[in-house]
């Protein structure tokens, strides 16, 4: 499989699981290629015991939402100020993600999604997060108001491709749903 095309083959496994669920067929699992052993005569997707590591894989995902993030934009009247906050703001978490060999999955709005290898990086990365907010607040932020962050985190096994930024899987769901419901300044 192209690496190109990981997020199109994970996206067919949603739709496949999508379709069988709604027709009242529970999925408990699928797996990365049917018949590992097989030695066909003609173009197929066959994985190597490498590529299927890379695409399914054992990780941690780390939430991050910045709490109130309408009521700190809509208390700034310079706009640009608000675009310059967020966008530094990124960066800061990207920084962070980094130096704690995490790597940003994606980034809606005001959240943004990490994958760690080892789950100690991705406790040591919120802890580094939380750590540094006031100091980043004071040094960076251009709003009147201070950025403030709820963190989820949660480990378990999906199916991630880390070179497009998808990830399809319970765990990171869950991780979503910890952030949520943590106070702001927790994990």
């Amino acid at each position: 499989l192209k690496p190109e095309c990981r997020a199109a083959w994970a996206q067919c496994f949603v739709r496949f699981i999508r379709a069988y669920e709604a027709e009242g067929v529970p999925i408990w699992g699928v797996s990365v290629q049917n018949e590992p052993a097989a030695h066909q005569r003609w173009e197929s997707c066959l994985h190597s015991a490498e590529e299927e590591r890379d695409f399914v894989r054992d990780g941690t995902f780390l939430d991050v939402d910045i709490a109130d993030s309408y009521g700190l934009k809509a208390s700034e009247t310079r706009a640009e100020r608000v675009f310059v906050s967020f966008e530094r703001f990124r960066g800061y978490l990207g920084d962070r993600i980094e130096e704690h060999r995490g790597r940003v999955l994606n980034s809606n709005g005001d959240e943004i999604m990490a994958f760690f290898d080892h789950a100690s990086d991705a406790v040591s990365c919120a802890r580094a997060l939380l750590l540094g907010l006031r100091d980043w607040n004071a040094r960076e932020n251009l709003l009147e108001r201070e950025f403030r962050v709820r963190i989820g985190v949660h480990t378990g096994r999906s199916a991630v491709d880390l070179a497009s930024g998808v990830a399809y899987s319970p765990v990171l769901d869950v991780a979503g749903h910890l952030q949520k419901n943590a106070p702001v300044g927790g994990v």
